[in-house]
C-alpha cells in the first residue's frame, strides 16, 4: 500500500499543475502570434518586391557584351612543323582554333579560315583599342582639368570667372571664444600623484 500511495502522489501533483501548464501554453501561444503589420509596411513591402522583380527582369533582358578574345592555352597549340609542300601552297587561309565545350571539358578544334576574316578581326581589334585609348585620354584630360581648377581655387589665382566665385570676400576665420580656454590647473589645482 505504501507503494501505491507514492504512485498516486505524483499523479495528484501533475493533476494540479495541468491547469497551470495549459495557462502557460496559452500565454506562450498568444505571445508567439505575430502582430499584424501596419498598412504602410505591407504596401511598402509589396512595392519593394515589385520593384526588385522588375529590376531582375530588366537585367535578364539586357544584352551582355560577349568576350571576344579568349587566350588559347598553350596545350592546344600545335607544334607540328609545316612540310615543304604546305609552304609552297602558300597561305590559303589563317589557322584558327575554335574552343568548344563538351560536357565540362573544353575541346579545341583547329581550322583554316579565309584571310578576309582574319583581317576583319584584326581591324576590329585595332578599332576597339583606339577607342579605348581615346576614352582614356578624355578621362585623363578631364581629371587634369579638375585638378587645375581645384589648385587655382585654392591658390586664389586663376583666369577670369573660372577662379573662386567668392573672391573678394573676406575669408571667415576660425571662431575664438572671447574669454579663451579655461585653465584646468587654476580651477582644479595642480596634478597630484
Amino acid at each position: 500500500m505504501l507503494e501505491e500511495s507514492s504512485d498516486e502522489d505524483p499523479i495528484t501533483e501533475n493533476a494540479g499543475n495541468d491547469d497551470n501548464d495549459i495557462q502557460a501554453d496559452e500565454m506562450a501561444m498568444e505571445s508567439r502570434r505575430p502582430t499584424p503589420k501596419p498598412v504602410e509596411d505591407v504596401e511598402f513591402e509589396s512595392a519593394f518586391e515589385k520593384m526588385v522583380m522588375e529590376n531582375i527582369a530588366d537585367r535578364q533582358r539586357e544584352n551582355r557584351p560577349q568576350q571576344r578574345d579568349i587566350a588559347v592555352p598553350m596545350t592546344c597549340r600545335q607544334t607540328t612543323k609545316k612540310t615543304y609542300e604546305q609552304l609552297l601552297q602558300g597561305d590559303a587561309g589563317v589557322e584558327f582554333v575554335l574552343m568548344v565545350r563538351k560536357g565540362t571539358k573544353p575541346q579545341y578544334k583547329s581550322f583554316n579560315a579565309p584571310p578576309e576574316l582574319a583581317s576583319n578581326l584584326q581591324q576590329q581589334a585595332l578599332a576597339d583599342k583606339q577607342e579605348m585609348e581615346r576614352v582614356k585620354r578624355l578621362t585623363l584630360n578631364i581629371s587634369e582639368r579638375q585638378e587645375e581648377e581645384e589648385y587655382s581655387a585654392e591658390s586664389g589665382g586663376g583666369s577670369g570667372g573660372s577662379g573662386n566665385p567668392n573672391r573678394g570676400q573676406h575669408v571667415r576665420q576660425k571662431y575664438q571664444h572671447p574669454k579663451g580656454a579655461p585653465d584646468a590647473d587654476l580651477i582644479f589645482g595642480p596634478k597630484k600623484f
